[in-house]
């Protein structure tokens, strides 16, 4: 890491005493106050070295980043990595964009380990944002000195819509094309076995097959007859668009809750039926992404 360097507010307050010191020194010839100015600056000169140091030799990597919706928390977390042979104190974490008093303090990073730094915002409008760069700063050991490095991140994160909303769940539509009437997971009644997709649930995954030698099968069970479910902004018509959002989240999140396949359908965008973790995260990441120029 490239560090900087600077006078910390203590260290503009020291020099002053510092220079005071001197003339009282010179003034009045007095030894031991040549003794004291001497070691005082001693430790200056020493901290300059330690506090440069105490950044030098550290790594920042992005570790993990929890989902987030409006209005709620948003928690993610840093690596940080001493590649130094000795211990690392006293880091302070701040995001340049972030509020002044906003800052994390990691307290030690022991030598030649890692640390992770937990982080913790309130959010409160959908989108996409990112994360570009994290300040890290130290005043170790004396505080006289200030050494500072901006670390460029360039870490993305979705805020998804606010999960709320008055509507009842919408009436299944039968799928004429396909022939498929929708049926929901977890009813009492076996409806056969069908390919396995990236993401979903493995609790109904035909193992015995797999065993064989056979491509993962997910064995289907449902209440029948019950149509696909369509999750649709026309379907919100006398609503705004924020809260077509978030009923349209709710409901996402309700269905996936419960196993049951769900579509989307937005303006210019659609989503086929279908469950699972990666169906719902694409499905919020459309929905926290609307553009507000779209009717």
């Amino acid at each position: 890491m490239r560090t900087q360097l600077y006078l910390s507010r203590y260290g503009l307050v020291f020099i002053p005493i510092l220079a005071a010191m001197l003339l009282a020194a010179i003034n009045y010839d007095n030894n031991l106050v040549y003794i004291v100015l001497f070691l005082l600056i001693s430790l200056m000169v020493v901290s300059v070295v330690y506090t440069y140091r105490n950044l030098a030799r550290l790594e920042i990597r992005p570790g993990h980043m929890w989902p987030v919706y409006a209005g709620g928390t948003l928690r993610y977390t840093l690596v940080v990595i001493n590649h130094a042979a000795y211990p690392v104190y006293g880091i302070t974490f701040r995001r340049p964009d972030a509020p002044p008093d906003f800052r994390v303090i990691c307290e030690s990073v022991p030598p030649e380990g890692t640390q992770t730094v937990e982080f913790i915002e309130q959010v409160h409008t959908r989108g996409r944002f990112h994360i570009r760069e994290m300040q890290v700063a130290s005043i170790f050991p004396l505080g006289l000195f200030r050494s500072v490095h901006n670390v460029r991140l360039n870490w993305e994160y979705v805020v998804y819509p606010q999960l709320k909303g008055p509507r009842q769940w919408p009436s299944s539509e039968p799928d004429p094309r396909t022939q498929d009437d929708g049926h929901f997971r977890g009813g009492e009644n076996f409806y056969g076995l069908r390919n396995y997709q990236q993401g979903e649930s493995q609790r109904h995954v035909d193992w015995k097959a797999v065993a064989r030698g056979r491509p993962m099968m997910v064995k289907e069970f449902g209440s029948g007859g019950m149509g696909r479910l369509w999750f649709d902004w026309r379907q919100l018509g006398d609503m705004d668009s924020e809260s077509k959002l978030s009923q349209l989240a709710y409901w996402a999140v309700q269905a996936d809750q419960m196993g049951v396949p769900f579509g989307l359908r937005l303006p210019h965008q659609e989503f086929p039926p279908l469950s699972g973790a990666l169906h719902l995260q694409k499905c919020l990441t459309a929905l926290a992404t609307y553009s507000r120029r779209w009717p």
